[in-house]
């Protein structure tokens, strides 16, 4: 079977029938297309060339399921729409923040963390003096308690970096990171038993 000589949508069909070779024959016609369409999304942390080939290869095997031939769209249009969607999907997956590996060690939270930002604090409440004694004994904590791994890796958290910018200034891989805030989370959560 030529596969050169067939159009896209007979090329769907044969996919559909579990042929490896229509599929690839798809991919290399739509590559151009597709390093186009990544390079509209490089800019996310972490995510390589080979996550996104990946990613289009998902996108194309999916339209290839889902195409309706009955509806009298071309499936290069189809595709285009359903790459875009995806690569848009994942990104908005990939930028949602892993839950705070820090959240539970005390009472870190984002009033504590306003605290921080906004030092001139003109109202003397119980609940924010309360709040502000908090955060300095975790900010002490951090400096006495911790490993100067963790100590570097929780100060950048604390400063909004990513995993992966935090793994790239200290030589460390993303894994060492995600290890080093929950080793520090569970230091800090004894440090602080007093203020839970």
């Amino acid at each position: 079977m030529d596969h050169d000589m067939m159009t896209n949508e007979e090329l769907v069909v044969c996919v559909l029938e579990r042929n490896d070779d229509a599929f690839r024959e798809l991919e290399r016609r739509f590559s151009r297309f597709i390093s186009l369409q990544m390079r509209k999304f490089y800019d996310v942390d972490g995510f390589t060339r080979e996550d996104m080939l990946q990613e289009a290869r998902i996108a194309l095997y999916r339209a290839c399921t889902t195409f309706d031939s009955g509806r009298n769209i071309r499936f290069a249009t189809y595709f285009s729409t359903c790459l875009y969607t995806h690569f848009r999907r994942v990104m908005v997956d990939r930028n949602i923040k892993k839950p705070d590996p820090l959240r539970g060690c005390c009472e870190y939270d984002e009033e504590t963390m306003s605290l921080q930002e906004n030092r001139s604090l003109r109202y003397c409440t119980e609940k924010a003096v309360l709040t502000r004694e908090r955060h300095s004994a975790l900010m002490n904590a951090v400096e006495t308690d911790l490993s100067r791994t963790e100590r570097n890796v929780v100060k950048e958290y604390l400063k909004g970096s990513s995993y992966g910018a935090i793994a790239a200034k200290f030589r460390l891989t993303e894994k060492a990171v995600d290890n080093a805030l929950s080793r520090a989370k569970n230091k800090l959560r004894l440090s602080l038993a007093e203020y839970r």
